[in-house]
């Protein structure tokens, strides 16, 4: 029985146990209450808010099926949302945008249904034994033995379980992510009006992204999120957050020209490894068949919605052609 550990419950970490659970023994480790990474939804009553990844295209034959797929069952749907460019920004989306519906993380758990995920599981250290690999949590507690390991966690966070035994240790350190933050705001009735849905903002502003969240299908309240630039958010990553937070609100006022110090709801969030400045490698994973360690993740790649699937599909797809599977019940 080939037993699998992968570690990460986000979009590629998902998609390759979703397809090797039908074969192999696979145990799913996230360090976080729910599944899905940056495909993430935070809820607060009458708000709901994508505050991590904001839509998605798709560009390969292999995602654009998956998304049709998922739109005959009503998971994804097209957002069909009006998107300008301010303060010189230059930017222009030609293919159709698509959400999760009715949350960003409503496609993560439709993922992780049937597979055996621990939650709030943080995998801090990987243990040689002549059985094979063994993980122990950040209580010290044990998990395993299993013949393969994938880590589907941000590149530094890979580059520090796998270590230099790792035959892409170089490759995965030299990645760098950088950090985003979110800001959430809660709208009333009389703020929402604005002759767009969504905005890049370019220039010399901290603002990179604002949307109006409730203008996605399936979303309730009126609400708005805007996320900051990667080098901002490098230089100010450990700024005081109540100073961050009023930055950022005060640019996004300054952009949409409402007034929101007197939002119902005003929260932020930071996103310590949300983007990469290159693409890892040009595979969209690393593998390891000496140490039977394999990395993925939208890192490896462009640092999308696509690219975490891809990587997940193909991090399964090397598996399931070198490993003997055992018969599953499941089929």
């Amino acid at each position: 029985m080939t037993r699998i550990a992968i570690i990460g419950a986000g979009l590629s970490g998902l998609v390759a146990g979703k397809s090797l659970s039908k074969r192999f023994d696979v145990q799913i480790f996230e360090k976080s209450r729910g599944a899905g990474g940056r495909m993430a939804t935070r809820r607060a009553e009458p708000y709901a808010f994508d505050h991590g990844a904001q839509f998605f295209t798709a560009k390969s034959d292999a995602f654009r099926d998956f998304v049709t797929e998922c739109k005959e069952t009503g998971l994804v749907e097209e957002w069909r949302c009006r998107t300008v460019s301010l303060n010189g920004a230059n930017k222009e989306i030609r293919r159709p945008m698509y959400v999760a519906s009715p949350s960003m993380s409503s496609l993560a758990k439709d993922l992780a249904r049937g597979l055996n995920v621990n939650y709030r599981v943080q995998i801090s250290e990987l243990k040689r034994d002549p059985a094979g690999w063994v993980l122990l949590d950040s209580t010290g507690a044990e998990h395993g033995v299993f013949d393969w390991v994938v880590s589907s966690a941000p590149a530094p966070q890979t580059a520090s379980l796998f270590g230099d035994r790792f035959v892409h240790d170089n490759v995965v350190r030299d990645t760098r992510m950088f950090a985003c933050y979110t800001l959430m705001v809660g709208l009333d009735g009389r703020q929402a009006s604005l002759p767009w849905t969504a905005a890049f903002v370019g220039g010399d502003s901290p603002v990179d992204w604002i949307a109006v969240n409730s203008d996605k299908p399936g979303r309730p309240e009126n609400c708005l999120i805007a996320h900051s630039k990667s080098e901002w958010s490098e230089v100010h990553i450990e700024d005081d957050q109540d100073l961050v937070k009023a930055e950022l609100l005060a640019e996004v006022e300054k952009q949409t020209e409402l007034k929101l110090a007197g939002s119902p709801h005003v929260v932020l969030h930071r996103w310590r490894y949300a983007n990469v400045d290159r693409a890892a490698s040009e595979q969209s994973c690393l593998v390891d068949k000496r140490s039977q360690l394999l990395a993925c993740g939208d890192w490896c790649t462009k640092g999308r919605v696509e690219a975490a699937f891809l990587s997940g599909r193909a991090a399964a797809r090397h598996l399931e052609t070198k490993l003997t599977p055992w018969p599953n019940p499941r089929g």
